[in-house]
């Protein structure tokens, strides 16, 4: 199961204003803008060699998290930080095996930089290259210190500019306040000549592409990497993975617009007239996969490699849209739930349920119906990977998206009521509106007060275009060929 090579690079402002031939190290990188928060998993599902993490957004976007990078990590894929945001993940991360690379990661890891202020500036969006706009409190500080023989800077005047700038916001930060306040406290001589050095010299650019620089030397084999793992990063933050994972045939760019894969997995739960009985072998599947623990398995034993490049074969869509990891653990998990050992493990998984065992298991799965949370939602999306309706229910949420976004454009923005939820869900499941929550559930749509906790939300997703009177783009077809496929392979 090897890569295919790509050095993923994200990066926005930091790379503004670089000479061609400082952009020739891109040459066979795949840029992609800022990272947010899921787009580490994105990337990973291409298969890289390596994550360059330069820039990343923050404020009113969801910041990369540290979750997901120590889920790189562990899974193998090294991590190079420098220059901005990668310069604070490197920092808070370095233990853990994320590489911190030039002066501005440096600093924060030593100490001698403090606060994510310090590399924060707004900047263009990508259609202006990504212009910064203001400028980065750290370009000051290492310009002060690069200019100080030259001016006969004191160090008191110098942290009186550095303390007046820091106490304006991130968003203050300006071409113009620099120069007012470098005038008030440094002279109109010198303000000059630093407004001067900070327009033709950048320490995170250099840094930036001093961490490209490195990870393509490992991509290349010319350095290796020393990998930590971290066992504690596998939990990962399972309901944020089907949230970001783009499903096949969707967009994996960061930023791009895609139906994800709990988009393709809700209209298949509320829609498929099979989803309880797939839901209802994912549930058993996981309780075997744990009675073959309890019978005495070591995971560690099986042949995971093997049955992963049969499952990595089997996945719809040719190029790579799932991470590995994801693939092993499936493989694994495979393994574990048809070995022999699953029936020595059932009297002791079962008394730790404090069940029943004489129904061969058949207790132990109504107490997971019963608490349908035992099972983490992302194995259920998980297993709807290799689903031969997968690819039908893309199309499905796509359409059923686009009647959505078009009635809450005419509605304002609201959102679709509950008792209208209800009453869609009562007509597709055939159930009273007091049942409702009782059917999601089997479906693996948890019940929650106010059918929260994905129930809502998938029912939301289809509610409007099962309402539609005429149809008007081709979900009713896409509706109908999602039913006709078989939901478990």
């Amino acid at each position: 199961m090897g890569g295919n090579g790509e050095v993923v690079v994200f990066a926005g402002p930091s790379l503004h204003g670089a000479s061609a031939a400082e952009r020739a190290v891109l040459d066979g990188c795949d840029l992609w803008p800022p990272a947010a928060r899921g787009d580490v998993l994105r990337a990973l599902a291409r298969r890289p060699r390596a994550l360059v993490l330069i820039d990343g957004y923050f404020h009113r976007v969801p910041a990369v998290t540290h979750q997901e990078l120590l889920y790189a990590l562990d899974g193998g894929t090294p991590v190079f930080g420098a220059a901005s945001m990668g310069a604070l993940r490197a920092a808070e991360l370095g233990a853990f095996g994320l590489r911190g690379v030039g002066t501005i990661a440096a600093a924060f890891g030593d100490g001698t930089l403090e606060g994510d202020d310090e590399v924060a500036l707004l900047h263009a969006p990508a259609e202006y290259g990504y212009a910064p706009i203001g400028f980065a409190l750290v370009e000051a500080r290492f310009a002060l210190e690069a200019l100080g023989d030259e001016l006969d800077l004191s160090a008191a005047a110098c942290d009186a500019l550095i303390g007046a700038l820091k106490a304006l916001s991130f968003t203050e930060r300006t071409p113009a306040a620099l120069v007012r306040a470098a005038e008030e406290h440094l002279g109109a001589r010198s303000a000059a000549r630093l407004r001067e050095h900070l327009r033709t010299t950048s320490v995170k650019r250099d840094d930036a592409f001093a961490a490209i620089a490195c990870a393509r030397a490992f991509a290349d084999g010319s350095t290796s990497v020393p990998r930590r793992r971290s066992r504690a990063a596998t939990g990962y933050l399972t309901c944020f993975k089907e949230m970001a994972l783009p499903a096949p045939g969707a967009s994996a760019i960061a930023g791009a617009s895609a139906i994800t894969l709990q988009q393709a997995l809700a209209v298949a739960l509320v829609l498929h007239p099979e989803a309880a009985e797939f839901v209802a072998s994912v549930r058993r599947r996981a309780l075997a996969a744990a009675a073959a623990r309890y019978g005495g398995i070591d995971p560690a034993t099986l042949d995971v490699e093997s049955r992963a490049h049969t499952l990595a074969a089997a996945l719809p869509d040719a190029p790579p849209w799932l991470p590995e990891q994801e693939v092993l653990a499936e493989a694994r998990l495979d393994l574990l739930a048809s070995h022999p050992a699953v029936a020595a493990g059932w009297p002791e998984l079962a008394r730790r349920f404090g069940c029943s065992i004489e129904a061969g298991g058949a207790a132990l799965l109504d107490g997971a119906e019963a608490q349908p949370d035992l099972v983490p939602a992302w194995d259920l999306a998980r297993r709807f990977a290799w689903s031969p309706a997968l690819l039908a229910a893309v199309q499905v949420a796509r359409d059923a998206g686009e009647l959505l976004g078009c009635w809450r454009r005419v509605h304002g923005g609201a959102r679709i009521e509950e008792a209208a939820l209800r009453e869609v869900a009562g007509e597709i499941w055939r159930c009273d509106a007091a049942d409702v929550a009782r059917r999601g559930a089997a479906r693996g749509l948890f019940p929650a007060a106010g059918l929260g906790d994905g129930l809502r939300e998938a029912l939301e997703l289809v509610a409007a275009a099962e309402r539609l009177p005429r149809p008007i783009n081709d979900y009713p077809a896409a509706r109908a060929a999602l039913c006709a496929v078989d939901l478990e392979a």
